[in-house]
C-alpha cells in the first residue's frame, strides 16, 4: 500500500479538473472555492493518516469525518459548538440539500446558483475525491481512479446543453494518464532493481527514460484519438445505450426510453430535446384535439411551480361539477393512445376525462381534473368532454355560476408591479372575461418574443418581473406570468403543464415528442368553469381559444382587410378613358381566372359528383330487404376506405366488423350500431327466405360520419373529391364502352344475318 504523496495529489487535482465543466450547468462560480476546499482536506487527511494506518476502512472513515466537519465549518458555522455538529447542523444540512433538489429539479441549464447547490457540489465531488483517493493512494490503483473521476466528467456532459470544449477533457485525462504513468513507472523501477545491466551503462536510468518515454507517448495517442474518433465516427442517439440496458418489459421505439415531467416545472429540457423519436402515440375522433393534460401546479414559490407528486384529495369520474366543467359539450370524445411513454402517475389526457380503459391500474382523477394511475401501460383508452369552447356561449354563461374556487395568494414581492401592469392593459370597468382576453394579448404583443435562452436576472429579482423587464421566454414565462396577472386582477387562475396535441401521422393518427411539453394557465369563470388561455405566441402553442380572443381585435383585423383590399387609385386621368381602360382590363382580368377556377371546380367535381348519381340511382332501384342491407354494406366498406379504414379483405362480416370496431371512432361510441349493422348483414345472407330484416341505412350514415369527424382534413378532403366508387366506374367506362359496341355489333350482325335468310327464301 503506497503512500505516494503525487499520487494523491495527481488524483485530487483530477477530481477538481473533471469539474471544472460543472460551470456550464450553473450561472455564477460561487462554489467552486468550496469544492477546493473540500477536495483538499481530503487529500491531505488521506496523506496524514496513511502515516499513521495502513486500514482502508480507517482511512475511509477518517476523510469522510473530516470533510463533514469542513462542510458544517464553511456552511453552518453558527450550528456549531465548540467545533462540534449539533442537530441544528443536521437540519440545516437537510435544509441545503433540499434547497439544491428544488433549484437543479425546477431549472434548466444554467441553473441559479445558491448556497445548497455549493453545498450540494463541496459534498458530492468531495465523496468522489475520497473514492479517487482510496483506488489510486490507499489501495494503489489509479487506473481504478478514472471511474470517480469519469463519472464527474460525465455529469456535465450529459446535461450540458451545448458541446463541451475538448479543454475540459484534456485537462483531467492528462491528470489522470500522469498518475498511472508515474505509477507505473515506480513499480517498473522496483523489478529492474533486480536485473543486473551491462558493464559501464546506467541500466536504471535508460529503462527509465524508455519506460516515460513509452508512457507519455501512448497517453498521447489515447488523448489524441479521444478528440479526433468522435469527430469522424457517426454520433448514436443520446438514449441508445440506456435502451441497450432496458429489460422487463418489451421497450419502445429505438431512440427514447419513458420520461416524465419533472415535478419541479421547467420545460426546457424537453423543449430542447432533439430526439425525434415519439413519446406518445395516439389516435383520435376528435376533429381538434386539445392539449395532453399531466398536472397541475398549486404552488408558486420565488416563481417556480411543483406539481404535487400524490393527489390531495379526488373526484368521481363523470362528476362535470366536481371538475369545474359547469357547462359542457353534450358529446363527448375518444382518443386511444397506441403508444405513451410517460410515465405513472402521470397519465396524459384531455380535459376534462369522464372514463379510462384499458392497461391502466387504479386511475383516479384529482382535485384539478388530472388523471393519475398507480401504473400504466402503453395502450389505454380515453373518454372526455371537452370544456364549451362557443364564443356566444361563454359571453352568455358567464356569471351565473356559485362561487369561485380559491388559488394561491399573489407574491407580496411583485403585487405592487403587476397591479401596474394590469392598471395599464386592462380598461376601468372591464369584466373577468375582457380583463384575461386583454392580459393574454399583452403577453401575444409584439413586445414579447419566444426564445429558450433568457436573459439573466439582477440579484434578488422574481422571475416574473425579469420576465416582464426582459419580455423574452418560453411557454412556462409565458403561462406563469398570466397567472399571477390573473390572480391580481382577482381571477382564479392555475398553471398546468403537458403536451401540444402533436402532429398527424402519415396513418391518420397523431404523434407526440418530448420537444411537444407545455404549459399553459386555466382561468375560472363562474358559470363555464375552468377554460383554457394560450398566452404563449408562436408556432410553439396549442390552437388560440376563440373566447380569449378581444373582439377588437377580430374587429380590427377585419376593418384592416377590408380596407387594404378596397383602397381607391391615387392616379389622376381623363375620366372616359380611364373608365375605359379600367373596363378593358377588367374584362382581361376576371375572364381568366374565372376559367381557369371553373374549370378546376368542373375536374375537382366530377368524381365526387359520379359517386352523388350512382348512389341515388342505386337507391332508386327496387331491391329487396335483403338486396339493400347488402348495398348499405358495400357502400360502409367502400366509404371507410376512402377515409383509411380498411376491412381485411376477404373477411366475413362478423370478422370485418370486429376490425372495424378496433378503430378510434369506431370502437366505444357507434360498437352498437356497428354490431346491428353485422347483424343485419349476416340475417340478410344466412335467413330463411322472407325473414325480416332491418334497414341499416342510417346507421351506416352515422358510423360513417362519425369516423369522417375523427380523420385529418386532407384525409377528409381526399375522400370526397376522389371516392373509390367513382373512381371504379371511370376505370370500367372503357370496358363498358367496348362490351356496348361488341353487343351492337353482334346484334346488327344477327339482324343482317335474319335479312339474308329471308331473301334466300
Amino acid at each position: 500500500m503506497t503512500r505516494s504523496v503525487p499520487t494523491a495529489a495527481l488524483a485530487g487535482l483530477a477530481v477538481l479538473a473533471a469539474a471544472l465543466p460543472l460551470r456550464t450547468l450553473f450561472d455564477g462560480p460561487g462554489w467552486f472555492h468550496h469544492v477546493v476546499l473540500a477536495v483538499a482536506v481530503v487529500v491531505v487527511t488521506g496523506v496524514l493518516m496513511r502515516l499513521l494506518t495502513r486500514s482502508a476502512l480507517v482511512l475511509l472513515l477518517g476523510q469522510m469525518l473530516a470533510l463533514g466537519l469542513t462542510l458544517a465549518l464553511d456552511f453552518a458555522r453558527a450550528t456549531l459548538v465548540l467545533l462540534l455538529p449539533t442537530p441544528e447542523t443536521a437540519r440545516a444540512a437537510v435544509a441545503l440539500m433540499e434547497q439544491s433538489r428544488e433549484t437543479i429539479t425546477g431549472s434548466a441549464a444554467p441553473a441559479p446558483m445558491n448556497d445548497g447547490v455549493a453545498f450540494s457540489l463541496a459534498l458530492v465531488i468531495g465523496m468522489v475525491a475520497i473514492t479517487a483517493d482510496l483506488a489510486a493512494a490507499t489501495g494503489d490503483a489509479p487506473v481504478a481512479a478514472g471511474i470517480p473521476i469519469g463519472a464527474v466528467f460525465a455529469v456535465s456532459a450529459a446535461n450540458s446543453t451545448d458541446p463541451l470544449h475538448w479543454a475540459f477533457f484534456v485537462l483531467p485525462a492528462a491528470l489522470w494518464m500522469t498518475m498511472v504513468v508515474a505509477h507505473s513507472r515506480a513499480g517498473v523501477m522496483r523489478w529492474v532493481t533486480m536485473l543486473a545491466g551491462r558493464s559501464g551503462e546506467d541500466h536504471e536510468e535508460r529503462v527509465r527514460r524508455d519506460h516515460t518515454r513509452q508512457g507519455v507517448g501512448l497517453a498521447a495517442m489515447a488523448l489524441a484519438l479521444a478528440l479526433f474518433v468522435p469527430g469522424v465516427i457517426p454520433h448514436l442517439s443520446p438514449y441508445a445505450f440506456g435502451e441497450g440496458l432496458r429489460s422487463g418489459r418489451e421497450g419502445p421505439a429505438p431512440g427514447r426510453g419513458e420520461i416524465s415531467l419533472s415535478s419541479e416545472i421547467d420545460l426546457r429540457r424537453s423543449l430542447e430535446d432533439p430526439d425525434p423519436a415519439p413519446v406518445i402515440r395516439y389516435e383520435t375522433d376528435d376533429p381538434t384535439p386539445p392539449p395532453l393534460r399531466v398536472g397541475v401546479a398549486e404552488d408558486f414559490a420565488n416563481g417556480r411551480a411543483s406539481i404535487p407528486q400524490e393527489a390531495t384529495s379526488s373526484v368521481p369520474p363523470g362528476d362535470l361539477a366536481a371538475l369545474g366543467v359547469e357547462t359542457s359539450q353534450e358529446e363527448s370524445w375518444t382518443t386511444r393512445f397506441v403508444e405513451n411513454l410517460v410515465l405513472a402517475p402521470q397519465l396524459p389526457s384531455p380535459f376534462a376525462t369522464v372514463a379510462v380503459r384499458g392497461d391502466v391500474e387504479s386511475w383516479t382523477l384529482d382535485q384539478n381534473g388530472v388523471a393519475r394511475a398507480q401504473s400504466a401501460g402503453r395502450t389505454y383508452e380515453v373518454d372526455y368532454v371537452e370544456p364549451l369552447d362557443d364564443t356566444e356561449a361563454v359571453l352568455g354563461l358567464i356569471g351565473d355560476g356559485g362561487p369561485s374556487p380559491t388559488t394561491g395568494e399573489v407574491d407580496p414581492q411583485i403585487a405592487d408591479e403587476l397591479r401596474a401592469v394590469l392598471d395599464t392593459i386592462v380598461d376601468p370597468g372591464s369584466s373577468d372575461l375582457e380583463a384575461a382576453q386583454a392580459i393574454q394579448s399583452y403577453l401575444r404583443g409584439d413586445e414579447f418574443s419566444y426564445d429558450l435562452d433568457l436573459q439573466p436576472g439582477l440579484p434578488g429579482e422574481h422571475p416574473v418581473s425579469r420576465f416582464l423587464r426582459t419580455k423574452q421566454g418560453y411557454c412556462q414565462q409565458f403561462a406563469a406570468t398570466m397567472v399571477h396577472l390573473a390572480q391580481a386582477h382577482g381571477i382564479p387562475a392555475r398553471f398546468v403543464v403537458g403536451f401540444l396535441p402533436g402532429t398527424s401521422d402519415v396513418d391518420g393518427g397523431r404523434v407526440v415528442r418530448a420537444a411537444d411539453a407545455h404549459a399553459w394557465p386555466e382561468l375560472y369563470f363562474p358559470g363555464v368553469g375552468w377554460l383554457r388561455f394560450e398566452p404563449t405566441p408562436g408556432g410553439r402553442a396549442a390552437n388560440v381559444p376563440g373566447y380569449s380572443i378581444q373582439r377588437a381585435e377580430v374587429e380590427s383585423s377585419s376593418t384592416s382587410t377590408t380596407s387594404s383590399t378596397s383602397s381607391p387609385s391615387t392616379e389622376e386621368s381623363d375620366p372616359d378613358a380611364a373608365a375605359q381602360t379600367s373596363d378593358e382590363r377588367t374584362g382581361v382580368a376576371w375572364a381568366r381566372p374565372l376559367l381557369v377556377v371553373l374549370g378546376i371546380a368542373v375536374l375537382l367535381g366530377v368524381l365526387p359528383l359520379t359517386a352523388l348519381v350512382l348512389r341515388e340511382r342505386s337507391r332508386r332501384r327496387e331491391v329487396d330487404p335483403a338486396e339493400r342491407v347488402e348495398r348499405e354494406w358495400a357502400r360502409l366498406l367502400t366509404e371507410l376506405a376512402d377515409l383509411g379504414v380498411e376491412a381485411p379483405v376477404g373477411a366475413t362480416p362478423r370478422q370485418s366488423g370486429r376490425h372495424l370496431m378496433g378503430h378510434p371512432g369506431v370502437s366505444s361510441a357507434n360498437a352498437e350500431r356497428m354490431g346491428a349493422i353485422v347483424g343485419a348483414v349476416e340475417r340478410a345472407r344466412y335467413a330463411p327466405p322472407g325473414a325480416p330484416v332491418a334497414d341499416i341505412g342510417h346507421d351506416v350514415d352515422r358510423v360513417v360520419q362519425r369516423v369522417r369527424r375523427g380523420r385529418s382534413r386532407s384525409r377528409r378532403v381526399q375522400a370526397a373529391l376522389a371516392p373509390t366508387s367513382a373512381r371504379a366506374w371511370w376505370r370500367e367506362l372503357p370496358g363498358r364502352g367496348t362490351s356496348a359496341l361488341a353487343r351492337g355489333a353482334a346484334t346488327a350482325r344477327s339482324a343482317a344475318g335474319g335479312r339474308r335468310r329471308t331473301r334466300s327464301r
